[in-house]
């Protein structure tokens, strides 16, 4: 067990190579692999989503705490994935910009597929679990909530991703579906004014997808994945991040 390992991971993607890979505990390894120093951008919804919750006298601690480690969960599933589909596709092959700023187990040969579906189905299986206990409690909308979550899980590395739609897919997710959501679950009611104000939130995350967006665009162009700014071009794409 390497707490300092993990607390190193929670901050920042680390550099690796296999012996110091191999030396690591299962946890450590499951901290980079699913890019746990990311999570904090779901984490926040959550925070946002209680506070309101406080607000409005309707806070459940115990809720609270369960829907933010299930969101957690599902982001770090998503993360997993999306690194399994672009290892899968090629796309992390050669000097590309996501395999530079930090280890990508796949790509450098540290973990292998196997072990990858292996961390996303256990990820994905305690997201899911939360969330039917979270159904149980607080009934249908739970599990509507859940499904479109999934399909952006699934979806958001390919198809969405390919086509324009990643971008548009962060701004749903971490708005209204995710502070609305967690809301929900907190308070027992759905609030419309706390899905509008998770949008200046959204548009921050979604701002940061955009500008790495940007940064790969002359890759992603090369390897046919058309994000936003690869559709609108640099210019435009950059003169859309000051807007946003």
């Amino acid at each position: 067990m390497n707490l300092r390992m993990w607390a190193r991971a929670l901050r920042r993607i680390p550099r690796l190579d296999k012996q110091q890979w191999n030396a690591l505990d299962l946890v450590a390894r499951w901290l980079i692999a699913a890019r746990a120093a990311v999570l904090v951008i779901t984490l926040i919804p959550c925070l946002i989503a209680a506070l309101l919750a406080c607000r409005d006298h309707a806070f459940d601690g115990v809720l609270a705490l369960w829907v933010t480690l299930g969101l957690l969960m599902a982001h770090a599933t998503n993360n997993i994935l999306n690194d399994l589909i672009d290892h899968m596709q090629g796309v992390d092959k050669g000097n590309y910009f996501r395999a530079q700023y930090g280890v990508q187990p796949l790509e450098h040969g540290l973990m292998s597929v196997r072990a990858s579906l292996a961390y996303a189905a256990v990820t994905g299986g305690i997201a899911a679990a939360i969330g039917l206990y979270l159904f149980a409690i607080r009934g249908n909308l739970v599990l509507g909530l859940m499904a479109v979550g999934a399909f952006f899980v699934l979806f958001y590395t390919w198809p969405l991703k390919y086509i324009g739609l990643g971008e548009v897919a962060v701004l749903a997710v971490w708005g209204p579906l995710m502070t609305g959501g967690a809301y929900f679950v907190i308070a027992g009611s759905w609030s419309w004014q706390a899905a509008w104000l998770s949008l200046p939130y959204a548009l921050g995350a979604t701002t940061v997808l955009f500008g790495k967006h940007i940064d790969k665009l002359a890759d992603d162009k090369g390897k046919h994945i058309r994000t936003l700014p690869v559709l609108l071009g640099e210019r435009s794409a950059r003169y859309t991040v000051l807007g946003m």
